[in-house]
């Protein structure tokens, strides 16, 4: 406080002089800055984050840095900005730091406001929620008559919407009233007006300034901005401030499949820490410490530095404290999942867990069936860790051969497939692809963490098309004479075991036949569960040839063909 007619309400240079009160200031700080250091080395839970020293603009702003978060106060003080220290008793009460940090006799920042009506704002480099304003000094007196700043709330930005007060704590002089906070007002004291807050009986205590911590109830909180006025008798309030929010958290959770291991984690660029997790059930996470993030201006970075042999990383994911999903990029190849710095604000607890499995085993076998000695076939199994691959060769008419084992991984998906060697002496009936793990649909093999450590093998049968196809044909009974139509009869029969789908048969007329005979179409019927061709082609029967469409084992079509006996003697 300052004497009456001056512009701060400070105590009279007769009772404080101002060279004492910086001095003091300076000795708090001193203190303060090894309570600090403390606090950041605490392991186990958030860092509590109380702003310490600033930097100061002369009237127009002054920053500080806590642990990556840039704190931001603008406005037009009525003096340049300045750092000062709390009072440091602590018998009082008035403050209290929900988040762990030491409010009394911690570095501080120093404003005047003298008059008018005008704005302050204060902002957060990183989005913060809850973060709680301690105030020292606030109001004061002219003589014996009390004034003070008045502090109302305007506009937020958060992103959970509405941000309310509430007082934490304060001595009887701090008052909350709504969205304003101020000195209590308009009751004169009586002696010497003290520019502390005062423990003691009523009035002492009424005769100091307002002391207090309020809470800022939000989420996703980036800026806050009061509209100050005065209250009370002409004269300036000189008061000073400090802001502590609560820092985030990291836990790591690993789960295994296929088995169980020792896995090493180092956590890096937002937070400094090495550690393993051994995994003693399947599929049934382990938790590490909860480890403070030291810098929330950078990314949090986790990579698995040692694995079991034969594991790779196949999934990860954060959520934090409320089972909100937190970004994330995973990368399997470096074994390493980071979280951008933009990706998460102050106060939460993450939670990210990584995933492991024991890789599987893929080969490829090929089966023949009723082959020809030295036909071929090649098979690949491709999108996998790695390409699997057969080259095969028939070396009895019915084998299995088997390739080469490769290591894949759940979360692989892989196409298989099979060319059978263009030279070769027989044509094949492929099976359906067979596989003895993983998930497969088609030639789709799809592996999950559900197949870790299985040894597939995809196997795929060829079988000879091996048939017993005879052709019979005969003539009308009786002689035949020039001009005659003399009609034919082609019988097409299968007698197995593999169906004759597609054989070609032709029948070349001999000398002096016209076929068929004009006006006499070439007809078919089939039995046994054989199938015609379609009339268009059968006249190619004596031409080219004709295909039969469907020739199964006990399969039978007759042509009936008609031609016109030209030769001259008949």
């Amino acid at each position: 406080m300052r004497p009456q007619g001056a512009r701060s309400t400070r105590l009279p240079s007769s009772l404080v002089s101002r060279p004492a009160r910086v001095f003091r200031g300076r000795q708090r700080r001193a203190a303060q800055a090894g309570l600090l250091i403390a606090g950041l080395l605490a392991a186990g839970s958030a860092l509590a984050l109380i702003t310490g020293t600033w930097t100061t603009s002369g009237s127009a702003s002054a920053n500080t840095n806590v642990n990556g978060i840039t704190v931001t106060w603008t406005g037009a003080s009525d003096q340049n900005y300045a750092n000062g220290a709390f009072n440091t008793s602590t018998t009082g009460g008035w403050w209290t730091e929900p988040y762990g940090g030491t409010v009394p006799g911690g570095p501080s920042l120093v404003m005047l406001h003298d008059s008018g009506t005008r704005n302050y704002t204060v902002t957060f480099s990183k989005a913060v929620d809850n973060p709680v304003l301690h105030i020292d000094r606030l109001g004061g007196a002219i003589g014996s008559d009390p004034n003070s700043s008045r502090w109302t709330l305007g506009a937020t930005s958060a992103t959970g919407g509405t941000v309310t007060m509430t007082e934490l704590s304060g001595n009887p002089q701090f008052v909350l009233s709504g969205n304003t906070f101020f000195r209590q007002t308009g009751t004169a004291f009586a002696d010497s007006a003290d520019g502390e807050c005062r423990t003691g009986n009523a009035a002492s205590v009424a005769r100091g300034t307002a002391c207090g911590s309020i809470r800022f109830n939000g989420t996703g909180v980036t800026s806050l901005t009061f509209s100050v006025s005065q209250s009370g008798p002409a004269g300036g309030d000189e008061l000073e401030l400090r802001w502590s929010v609560p820092g985030s958290n990291v836990i790591v959770r690993k789960q295994s499949a296929g088995g169980t291991g020792t896995f090493g984690i180092t956590a890096s660029n937002a937070l400094s820490q090495s550690f393993n997790l051994t995994t003693t059930a399947q599929n049934s996470p382990v938790a590490s410490a909860v480890y403070p993030v030291t810098n929330h201006a950078a990314a949090i970075t986790l990579t698995e530095t040692t694995v079991p042999s034969g594991y790779v990383l196949t999934a990860g994911s954060c959520t934090d404290q409320s089972n909100a999903s937190v970004p994330a990029t995973i990368s399997t190849a470096t074994r390493q999942l980071t979280i951008a710095a933009g990706a998460y604000r102050a106060n939460q607890t993450i939670t990210c867990t990584l995933s492991n499995s024991a890789t599987a085993t893929l080969a490829l076998a090929k089966t023949w069936v009723d082959a020809a000695i030295n036909d071929t076939a090649v098979l690949a199994a491709t999108g996998g860790a790695n390409n699997a691959a057969l080259s095969s060769t028939a070396n009895s008419a019915s084998e299995t051969d088997t390739g080469t084992a490769v290591q894949v991984a759940p979360g692989n998906v892989i196409t298989l497939a099979e060319t059978l060697g263009a030279g070769n002496a027989r044509s094949y009936t492929a099976s359906a692809w067979s596989c003895s793990g993983g998930s497969l649909s088609g030639n789709t093999l799809t592996l999950t963490s559900a197949h870790a450590g299985q040894a597939i093998v995809c196997t795929i049968t060829n079988r000879a098309r091996v048939v017993d196809v005879s052709v019979v044909k005969s003539a009308a009974a009786g002689a035949a004479t020039s001009g005659q139509v003399k009609t034919f009869t082609v019988v097409v029969s299968n007698a197995g075991p593999a169906a004759a789908d597609g054989a070609v048969v032709s029948d070349t007329p001999g000398a002096g036949l016209t076929c068929p005979a004009a006006g006499n179409p070439i007809t078919c019927a089939a039995s046994g569960g054989g199938a015609c061709p379609g009339a268009g082609a059968l006249p190619s029967l004596v031409g080219g040839g004709v295909a039969v469409p469907v020739l199964p084992a006990g399969g039978v079509v007759t042509f009936t063909v008609p031609c016109q006996v030209s030769a001259s003697g008949f």
